[in-house]
């Protein structure tokens, strides 16, 4: 329909229901707390047109956590929420699952070593959970695997703008260098 002769009250807005569902997502996931964490990486809409009530959106939704119990029952919630907004909106949905990843703990005794270094060389260092997959996802399902990552300024990762002070990959390259000394000669 024409945005400029379809009155408010007679619309099927794609995007105003979609944008209720994105905001009841991320609300939602915040309430849940760390180390939850959900992403609305990507919208389109359709007709994508400027003077068109939109007819379509589509978006993503990316759920991680360090327990798949807790991812299952995340969705479970929101996509309750999203047949909630649908039926307020009046409009049609569907959730398709396209990719449902199983949490890969990293090796404790490997972490554990890292820690060990970086206390040993007085390094700063913090512990963390990430939901990024990496490939030590697929590693981690037959060898002893753990991560070790370096600040990047402002957070920023897998972005042209991604910068990382040389001093800090010198420590991440120290921490690196006694883990594994550490893994080939004392374990």
């Amino acid at each position: 329909n024409h945005a400029g002769t379809t009155p408010m009250g007679y619309r099927k807005d794609a995007v105003y229901a979609a944008s209720h569902m994105i905001y009841e997502i991320i609300s939602l996931a915040k309430q849940q707390g760390d180390p939850l964490v959900a992403t609305v990486g990507k919208v389109e809409v359709g007709p994508n047109i400027v003077n068109v009530v939109p007819e379509k959106a589509v978006f993503t939704v990316d759920v991680r956590h360090t327990d798949k119990n807790a991812i299952v029952q995340f969705t479970k919630l929101f996509t309750r929420k999203i047949k909630e907004i649908s039926i307020e909106h009046e409009v049609e949905t569907s959730i398709d699952m396209w990719l449902d990843a199983d949490p890969v703990p990293m090796d404790f005794k490997i972490v554990e070593i890292i820690e060990k270094q970086c206390k040993e060389n007085n390094l700063n260092y913090k512990l963390m959970y990430s939901g990024a997959g990496h490939d030590a996802q697929i590693f981690a399902q037959t060898v002893p695997t753990a991560m070790l990552f370096v600040p990047s300024r402002k957070g920023i990762s897998h972005n042209p703008a991604e910068y990382t002070e040389p001093a800090d990959l010198a420590e991440g390259v120290k921490a690196l260098i006694g883990t594994l000394y550490e893994l080939a000669y004392k374990e």
